[in-house]
């Protein structure tokens, strides 16, 4: 009916696509359940509190059970990262090109090894997950702000710079 369900568990990793939340929609005779979850990004070293790479999946419930009808990424400035370094890793140009403003910035993150596991990746304390500028750490040593633009409802990298390791 028009009342809203809540789920009664909480959504462990093991569960419907990664840590998160889930609700219940219904409508007329409808019922659908869309979870916001995210799970551990490889090569990026994630605390509780920091941002991560949700996905929204939508199931509508069939005679047979539910069935995943819809499956995306959130876009954030966070989730562009991680997928420009999975391009870099993979060695999908074209890919990596698709979330810069500019195409010479690939060349740049090339040119850093920024495809290459030379440690692990992780933010700035207290980043905020929509922040249009991020200070990422890799390894021990390296650090670099990074821009983010909006485009056509997407985040895509600006600029990137390397820069020290204290918290300003």
């Amino acid at each position: 009916r028009d009342e809203e369900w809540n789920l009664v568990q909480t959504l462990g990793a093991d569960s419907l696509g990664g840590t998160g939340t889930a609700q219940f929609s219904a409508r007329d005779t409808a019922l659908d359940l869309i979870t916001q979850t995210y799970e551990p990004t490889r090569g990026f070293n994630e605390c509780a509190t920091c941002p991560h790479v949700y996905r929204i999946r939508q199931f509508h419930w069939r005679s047979d059970g539910f069935v995943r009808v819809d499956d995306r990424v959130v876009p954030s400035p966070y989730a562009t990262f991680v997928s420009f370094i999975a391009a870099l890793s993979a060695d999908d140009r074209e890919t990596a090109a698709r979330l810069v403003t500019d195409p010479e910035l690939v060349d740049r993150a090339r040119k850093l090894d920024w495809g290459k596991p030379l440690g692990t990746w992780r933010l700035a304390p207290e980043t905020d997950e929509s922040a249009g500028q991020m200070v990422f750490f890799r390894g021990r040593e390296e650090a670099y702000r990074v821009q983010f633009a909006n485009q056509d409802e997407a985040w895509v990298i600006s600029g990137f710079d390397p820069t020290g390791r204290s918290i300003e």
